[in-house]
């Protein structure tokens, strides 16, 4: 059993597809990675955000090949996490998209997604079949068929709460499982689980949220190594804030 691509790749694909879903539900989705000192840190808990707000965790999995068979595996840290958030009241996913080779990724290939269910934490792989095909399981809920069906699981398994207590249990969840022994043991400064936390608002019939402006714009020049000196019209968030950028055209003949 072999696989040619990490959970890190499979996000890029995963999280746009996943928030698009939950998109048809809620509006104001914001997909992000919780790190203590970054999202949960005194920049980003000063934020104003609309209360309440509800939260899911996706899992991206990696598809790993053997011959014709495709599996998913789910391994005990996985499990483990996702107790925890599931106890906290935050649903948890597993993404997967159901391809052979690194170059199905072009294409329109399926995405299968599942919620973990068991909490005995035991590692285990499962083949995936084409379509609707896959067996039941009683470790794993789903495949879900659509975004309503994920949309009914979150509502009955979610609890909402402000942005800043949202983070607090973030940062309780990741203290606890970096003391579980499955975790100390193996990974020196905590869990090294790939994890995408969706944050979102339920739509409101005729009432809708605060629009998020557009940064000012501003004119920054720039400097050119080959054509010359410009202006050019970006987006920033302080006039005092310069971003270099760089342009560059064909050397002409005998420079």
């Amino acid at each position: 059993m072999s696989s040619f691509i990490s959970e890190h790749t499979v996000e890029f694909y995963l999280v746009p597809r996943f928030r698009a879903l939950l998109n048809t539900s809620y509006s104001n989705v914001l997909p992000f990675f919780y790190w203590k000192t970054r999202e949960g840190g005194i920049l980003s808990r000063s934020d104003e955000f609309p209360a309440p707000v509800t939260a899911c965790a996706m899992f991206p999995r990696r598809p790993k090949v053997y011959g014709e068979r495709i599996e998913m595996t789910v391994n005990e840290e996985v499990y483990l996490m996702s107790e925890h958030l599931q106890q906290a009241g935050i649903p948890t996913f597993l993404g997967f998209p159901h391809v052979n080779s690194i170059s199905d990724l072009v294409t329109d290939f399926e995405c299968l997604w599942f919620s973990p269910n068991q909490t005995n934490g035991h590692h285990i792989r499962r083949e995936i079949a084409c379509g609707n095909g896959t067996a039941k399981d009683s470790t794993l809920a789903g495949p879900f068929k659509d975004g309503k069906e994920i949309h009914e699981y979150i509502k009955s398994n979610s609890t909402q709460q402000t942005w800043g207590k949202l983070l607090d249990i973030l940062y309780d969840v990741h203290s606890k499982i970096s003391q579980e022994d499955i975790i100390r043991n193996r990974f020196r400064f905590g869990p090294h689980i790939s994890q995408c936390i969706f944050w979102f608002g339920k739509k409101r019939s005729g009432v809708g949220w605060p629009t998020l402006k557009p940064a000012p714009k501003t004119w920054v020049p720039h400097p050119s190594l080959f054509s010359g000196e410009g202006w050019e019209t970006v987006p920033v968030h302080s006039p005092s804030r310069r971003l270099p950028t760089w342009t560059a055209s064909p050397r002409t003949a005998g420079a």
